[in-house]
């Protein structure tokens, strides 16, 4: 006889929906600046390393072993043992090169034009200008050699970076010249300084999550965090709302910075603690 598998408990189906909202936000901002393969690999990395640091919380006077740290991951330990031994483990994926210079199809592409001799002058470093096809060095050569354009048209490519300006291409010669060496051709200044900005404050904000979890299984007091919101505002009142949030959002924010610099140090000095407010207004067409 067969038996019904359980249901899901509710609140491991609230977990999963929440992280989903997460998730689709975050990978929203992702496409196109960071392939799948990169950010698998890096929240692989993180994943590990922020498990290793509550094992040390849960046994703070015994060192962690492989089983504990596969039983909290789900990874076998020969992938822990490969993972944790790579020089790429203690190393921030933002100072490591060869992260940076393939966060993308298309950037792993334009590090390769200017790195590998066969597409740049050794004598000054400069890529070459290549021929679309055929003749080397060629474009389609450079595609070739790279393992993370796999299955991507020459022509796909072409017109993404083309698209940014990172290439000039002489159809009636046949050749392809790299116009920028920026290795993020998709994003600009002000879109970086936004990314940067916004994913700070989403940091905070679940910093301040985990702490509310943590003081609610001691009994301390827990932060202040809340959201005002509704799913039946009229399109037609939008504007209004926005400029009375602003308004009111503009008033807080005067309030807090005064009240925080009502208190603080002049100086850095031992015993102080980073600590501060965020205030964001958010709209969606997505109700729920």
């Amino acid at each position: 006889m067969e038996h019904a598998l359980p249901k899901p408990a509710s609140d491991v189906a609230i977990l999963t929906r929440s992280l989903e909202h997460v998730l689709r936000a975050v990978i929203r901002l992702l496409v196109g600046k960071l392939s799948l393969i990169r950010l698998e690999e890096l929240v692989r990395k993180i994943y590990v390393q922020e498990s290793e640091k509550q094992l040390k919380i849960d046994f703070p006077h015994k060192r962690a072993t492989l089983s504990q740290l596969a039983l909290l991951t789900g990874v076998d330990t020969r992938t822990l043992t490969k993972l944790t031994n790579s020089q790429s483990y203690s190393q921030p994926a933002h100072e490591d090169e060869s992260f940076l210079h393939e966060m993308t199809p298309e950037t792993t592409i334009i590090c390769a034009w200017m790195t590998d001799p066969r597409f740049c002058n050794p004598s000054d470093g400069k890529p070459r200008v290549l021929s679309l096809g055929g003749k080397k060095p060629s474009f389609s050569q450079l595609l070739s050699c790279m393992r993370s354009t796999r299955g991507i048209t020459q022509q796909s490519i072409i017109e993404r970076l083309e698209m940014a300006g990172t290439v000039e291409i002489d159809r009636k010669k046949q050749r392809i010249r790299l116009a920028a060496t920026n290795y993020y051709p998709f994003i600009t200044n002000d879109e970086i300084g936004m990314l940067d900005v916004g994913f700070y404050t989403v940091a905070l904000l679940l910093g301040s999550v985990a702490s509310n979890i943590r003081r609610a299984r001691s009994g301390e007091e827990k932060l202040f965090q809340r959201s005002s919101f509704s799913y039946h505002v009229p399109r037609k009142e939008m504007s209004r709302l926005r400029r009375r949030l602003r308004n009111l959002l503009k008033k807080s924010d005067e309030q807090c910075r005064a009240a925080i610099a009502d208190v603080e140090d002049d100086t850095p000095q031992p015993g102080q603690t980073f600590a501060g407010v965020g205030l964001f207004y958010f709209e969606s067409e997505a109700a729920g």
